[in-house]
């Protein structure tokens, strides 16, 4: 499913592990985690690009999204905009 794209995923990509053309990528996860393996990792793909894997299946799917979208998305977790308390 490398590469593939669902046609309600816009904006979001399904990579391999390693991300694409099979570059290493350096994942990281939060220190909160206290090293469980039930956590979302991210990685730089690039100067443009984000991924996003589970830590419990390194090998499996990654979610990728553009820096823009991602800024967009914590902006919005910040301000509150999913806990129904605006």
């Amino acid at each position: 499913m490398a590469g593939q794209r669902h046609p309600k995923d816009q904006g979001k990509h399904l990579l391999g592990a390693h991300g694409a053309g099979g570059l290493a990528v350096a994942w990281q996860k939060s220190t909160y985690s206290n090293h469980q393996s039930a956590c979302v990792e991210v990685g730089n793909f690039g100067q443009e690009t984000v991924g996003f894997r589970d830590s419990k299946d390194p090998e499996g799917a990654v979610l990728t999204f553009d820096r823009s979208e991602v800024r967009a998305f914590v902006a919005a977790v910040a301000a509150g905009e999913f806990t129904g308390r605006r």
